[in-house]
């Protein structure tokens, strides 16, 4: 493991070193190529990826898109009495689900149902 200084509070200023012109040792010692350089790099960003990857792993903001692709889902905010929010989370928790998931199988049931009429009519 590489351990980098942290610059966020310094400007970082970076000028090209040819490699095999200039020698520039690591700190064990090691000369650093081009070669090592790229493999030192590639070491780096799939630290990094991985420790994204673990840190948001269970995280899902906002979850899934329902309505497909990258495009969010619309919210609906609804105010309730006590009672029924109180009915609708214990029912939720029953079905293992979140109230969410459940007023929106709900909604899904109600607007079929409207469909499947019109389309008797």
């Amino acid at each position: 493991m590489v351990n980098v200084p942290d610059f966020s509070k310094e400007p970082i200023e970076v000028d090209d070193i040819d490699l095999e012109e200039t020698e520039f040792i690591l700190t064990n010692g090691e000369r650093l190529t081009e070669e090592r350089a790229a493999e030192l790099a590639e070491e780096t960003l799939a630290e990094v990826r991985a420790r994204r990857e673990a840190r948001t792993k269970h995280l899902v903001p906002g979850g899934k898109s329902l309505t497909g692709g990258s495009t969010h889902s619309p919210v609906l905010n609804v105010r309730v009495p006590a009672e029924l929010k109180s009915a609708l989370d214990e029912q939720a928790q029953a079905q293992s689900m979140g109230t969410s998931k459940l007023v929106r199988a709900i909604l899904e049931d109600w607007a079929q149902a409207q469909q499947r009429a019109q389309a008797d009519r």
